[in-house]
């Protein structure tokens, strides 16, 4: 039964949601991004220092991931993938460093540069940027620093709560 009111939710889409009330993305970024996770959002929040090594069932891939940094993605269809309550967020920095992938799994190009051979990491740290946008054919995934981004928790929760 509950896969049946996530393909519900998802029918309609957060995204429509979003549309459906005009609601703006009030970043620099000009679109929302978006994050899935399982936790129920009056528990979610973001932690600056946050080690992922620390967090215990995160839903994360068995990959080491960057601490200080979430993963984000522009393609609704891959963020409902990785958990039930999609939160969109706004990205208060363009200092957005992009590196071109030449498939449509942004994703896993990043894992697989981040956790062998860390060329494209090494590459977006010496350019300082806030955040890596490794942009694939049709979607792109952003690794961005946690300070600069704006959960915006209040629209999931009106969503989810319709």
């Amino acid at each position: 039964m509950n896969h049946i009111k996530l393909f519900e939710n998802y029918k309609g889409g957060i995204e429509q949601y979003i549309e459906d009330n005009n609601i703006q993305c009030n970043g620099k970024y000009p679109k929302f991004l978006y994050h899935a996770t399982d936790k129920e959002l009056d528990d979610f929040f973001l932690d600056n220092d946050i080690d992922w090594e620390d967090v215990d069932g995160n839903g994360a891939w068995d990959f080491v991931m960057p601490s200080g940094y979430i993963f984000l993605t522009d393609d609704i269809r891959e963020a409902v993938v990785y958990g039930r309550h999609i939160i969109p967020f706004e990205l208060t920095s363009d200092d957005i460093y992009t590196h071109k992938t030449y498939n449509d799994q942004p994703s896993i190009d990043f894992d697989d540069d981040y956790n062998y051979s860390r060329e494209i990491w090494d590459e977006f740290e010496d350019s300082m940027a806030d955040t890596l946008e490794m942009k694939g054919h049709h979607k792109s995934t952003f690794v961005s620093r946690i300070s600069v981004l704006n959960p915006r928790i209040d629209i999931a929760k009106k969503y989810y709560n319709k």
